[in-house]
């Protein structure tokens, strides 16, 4: 099939594996900013033996390749990892757990050469992409995202041959700025968090599906210091100590934590960046909508903006948040979508604006 469906309807999703279109009675479709893998998990009820075909494209372990569209418009192209056969009252149902190939780099641990030194990031995401041990290339592709500065080169990277590969990655994307997303066809994508331009459209929360709509603001996973020591690459001792403030921490609470570089200015970056990133942790709001699609009649996207006004966030007058997570949401009730929203600012490595402390 190619990139669209003729004839679908807006709130169509299709799952198709192996040009079979499956008939699917319930799914999610989860996008992140930056967990380099996109989900989706769907059902429909199983009849062993009925259609051998389906019977042979979900079996378990089949690792088959999946296309999931929306709307008739091509959103995924994953892999069937995981499969889960149940029998209840009502007969039985098979439930599968579909992943972007990217997820095998969440998954897997760091790939040889274990240590490299001079290389950007994108070189390195390489470099453990197409392995120079046999057998243990990846084949992923990476891609940067278009106006995206990969930032200098790491004097020196050093990992241990247990560790988990993307934790390793995004360390260093984070040491930069970048976070690492996913393609549509499940490459990787480096990127970095659109926290300028024109909003997606404004919503208030009486468009939220749910009645018991929460906002949580979670004063412990924030700090008042954050302070990076940066290592020098050639004799491993702590050369540099660089302290970030959040100002909205009122009461004595310190991190310190270990850079992976220590070029000119970077651990004062890593300690901005890393104090945004926690206060983006604290101050992430689900949002429910119960439309698959934006204000300006696009799917809802990770990476754009919107504007929200509620009083029950303390916005009555409204601010534009970055939306850094979709869940859609389709069953036989309707098809809704899950927002995450986070400040923009928390993205960068300047003072974070929260609407809720302006009055």
């Amino acid at each position: 099939m190619s990139n669209t469906i003729p004839g679908k309807g807006k709130l169509d999703f299709t799952l198709v594996i192996a040009g079979r279109e499956i008939p699917v009675q319930r799914a999610t479709f989860t996008k992140t900013i930056d967990t380099i893998a996109n989900e989706v998990k769907c059902s429909f009820p199983w009849f062993p033996g009925l259609d051998p075909e389906i019977d042979r494209l979900t079996a378990p372990y089949s690792y088959s390749e999946c296309k999931i569209y929306m709307g008739g418009q091509l959103v995924m192209i994953g892999i069937l990892y995981n499969v889960i056969q149940t029998l209840n009252s009502t007969g039985r149902i098979k439930n599968l757990e579909i992943y972007s190939k990217t997820a095998n780099i969440v998954d897997s641990s760091v790939r040889f050469p274990f240590e490299e030194n001079n290389l950007d990031l994108l070189e390195r995401i390489e470099s453990q992409m197409n392995s120079t041990v046999p057998n243990r290339k990846m084949n992923i592709n990476v891609f940067v995202d278009g106006g995206v500065d990969i930032g200098g080169k790491f004097k020196r990277i050093s990992v241990k041959s247990t560790d988990n590969c993307f934790d390793k990655l995004r360390s260093l994307a984070r040491q930069r700025g970048l976070l690492l997303s996913c393609t549509v066809e499940g490459d990787v994508l480096i990127t970095y968090a659109k926290v300028t331009g024109d909003p997606v459209g404004t919503i208030t929360e009486e468009i939220g599906i749910t009645p018991n709509f929460e906002a949580r603001f979670n004063g412990r996973d924030r700090f008042q210091y954050y302070q990076a020591n940066a290592t020098s690459s050639s004799s491993k001792k702590t050369k540099t100590f660089k302290t970030s403030k959040d100002i909205a921490v009122k009461t004595e609470r310190f991190l310190t934590f270990q850079t992976e570089d220590n070029l000119p200015g970077e651990a004062l970056n890593a300690a901005e960046w890393r104090k945004n990133k926690s206060a983006a942790e604290a101050m992430s709001t689900p949002f429910p909508v119960n439309t698959w699609y934006a204000p300006n009649g696009s799917l809802w996207s990770e990476n754009t903006l919107l504007t929200v006004k509620s009083e029950t966030m303390s916005i009555k007058n409204g601010f534009t948040f970055l939306i850094t997570q979709v869940e859609f949401v389709f069953e036989n009730q309707g098809c809704t979508a899950n927002l995450e929203l986070k400040p923009p600012t928390v993205y960068t490595t300047g003072e974070i604006i929260e609407p809720w402390l302006e009055g």
